[in-house]
């Protein structure tokens, strides 16, 4: 990861990822996903469910995401038209399904039990489409590890580097990706709404 300082703006860096060197070593196929608001910040959970028990999910996994990172990154970076003339990734996404005739998915049924869960905490995500297959790889970029960064960068001006893996990737369908953005775009709306300062882009990166 690269980190640039921003003219003006000591609260503001400009991250440079090089998602090759930073890719996740743990994977999960995922079939299922909700989005929902906790104190915390926003709660994704994916999991794979049992294909012979119907409610059952063999194996979940619970991502807290901030606020802040969730509206200026995961949001901006893959819903928002932030370059006028350019498609979105989610449009991409419905795109990619269309010629398959694929029928999108509207509503998922909360898995009554989970076998196995694990959690851990996410501020910066990378999406990727190819063809009939998706995948969403998550990042933690720490408070510890920021302040160092930034604080690095503020006093020589130059662009130090912080070496990481990302946490996990989530391997899908672009079907439920799609209904995954489309969920995500909702609570983005309710979140602006109430809380206009998650506008602020605070950091970018992607």
């Amino acid at each position: 990861m690269l980190v640039r300082p921003t003219p003006g703006r000591p609260d503001l860096v400009q991250l440079s990822l090089n998602v090759a060197m930073a890719a996740p070593d743990v994977a999960l196929f995922a079939d299922y996903v909700d989005v929902s608001r906790g104190q915390d910040g926003m709660r994704i959970l994916f999991g794979k469910m049992h294909p012979l028990k119907p409610g059952t999910c063999i194996q979940a996994v619970e991502i807290s995401f901030p606020f802040h990172p969730f509206v200026s990154q995961l949001v901006k970076t893959s819903i928002v038209d932030s370059n006028p003339g350019d498609t979105t990734f989610q449009r991409k996404v419905e795109a990619a399904i269309e010629p398959f005739g694929y029928v999108p998915i509207e509503n998922l049924e909360a898995p009554k039990e989970i076998m196995q869960l694990v959690a851990f905490r996410s501020n910066l995500t990378n999406m990727a489409l190819h063809d009939d297959d998706a995948a969403v790889d998550f990042y933690h970029l720490d408070a510890a590890t920021m302040h160092a960064v930034m604080t690095a960068a503020a006093g020589t001006g130059q662009a130090p580097t912080a070496g990481f893996k990302g946490v996990m990737r989530i391997v899908v369908s672009p079907m439920l990706l799609a209904y995954f953005l489309k969920k995500c775009a909702v609570f983005a709306d309710e979140l602006t709404s109430e809380i206009p300062r998650l506008k602020d882009p605070g950091y970018s990166g992607r």
